[in-house]
């Protein structure tokens, strides 16, 4: 079958990119949603065949990687890791390569540490190389982006400034509160922020938000701007019983010492 595709790319009865193309290589590339400038991502890919691959003698990958992130590790998901990878900090174009060629479908990871100035949209660009009995052949290039997501400072800027953003004031923040009141929020940054997923994100789940993506677990320094009124009031209530017993106790001890 590979030989009359090859003979017919010759003779020009088939497409130019099935010519240069034979066995139907394609990658797909699956992104996690956001990113976190400072934090891993993990990347994964998947290499797949669609005729026959058991002529395939060399196999490769470029990925093109946002400028400044760099390569940390690669493991196997479908299958063992490539066999040959980029070391640790490369950044820039990173290659893989098989000596011995995986089962397809085949999926592998790698993880990237993101600079903590990361910013914006990122790109990812990455392309399969392999080689039959000739020269080198191309899959398409596959194209990916990534959006930052939320800040732990914008997480605190919401938590801080709660009460002004809650325009009708029932208690939580709808994505159209939280946009106005933080200038360029994304859909998907605010996703990170409403843990449960009702449309809307609480003072409590800000609070669990900057805990844990705050070194140590956070400070619970902010965890104040959560007590409520009621909270407020039954402390002060609480602290006013206690003085008022210790009062008592110190009354009846002076008295008892009189009558002595």
């Amino acid at each position: 079958m590979l030989l009359v595709i090859i003979l017919a790319a010759t003779l020009g009865l088939i497409p130019q990119a099935m010519a240069d193309n034979p066995v139907g290589m394609a990658l797909t590339r699956q992104l996690p949603g956001t990113y976190t400038p400072g934090g891993p991502v993990e990347v994964q890919l998947t290499l797949s065949c669609s005729n026959d691959e058991g002529a395939i003698m060399a196999l490769g990958l470029y990925e093109t990687v946002p400028a400044g992130w760099t390569f940390v590790s690669m493991r196997g998901v479908s299958g063992v890791k490539p066999q040959l990878g980029p070391t640790a900090g490369e950044s820039g174009i990173l290659e893989f390569a098989w000596f011995t060629i995986p089962v397809f479908p085949y999926t592998f990871a790698y993880t990237l540490n993101v600079p903590a100035n990361a910013q914006g949209q990122q790109t990812f660009t990455g392309q399969i190389e392999y080689r039959l009995s000739g020269g080198a052949l191309l899959s398409d290039s596959v194209v990916s982006t990534m959006e930052a997501g939320i800040l732990v400072a914008d997480a605190e800027a919401l938590r801080d400034g709660f009460l002004q953003a809650d325009q009708d004031a029932n208690g939580a923040l709808s994505f159209e509160e939280a946009s106005a009141f933080l200038a360029g929020l994304l859909q998907e940054q605010f996703d990170q922020l409403d843990a449960d997923g009702d449309g809307a994100v609480t003072l409590a789940e800000l609070n669990a938000y900057i805990e844990a993506n705050t070194s140590g677990g956070g400070c619970n320094c902010g965890k104040a701007a959560a007590f409520s009124k009621d909270w407020f009031t039954r402390s002060l209530g609480d602290m006013f019983l206690a003085g008022a017993s210790l009062l008592i106790l110190a009354a009846v001890s002076t008295l008892g010492r009189r009558e002595e």
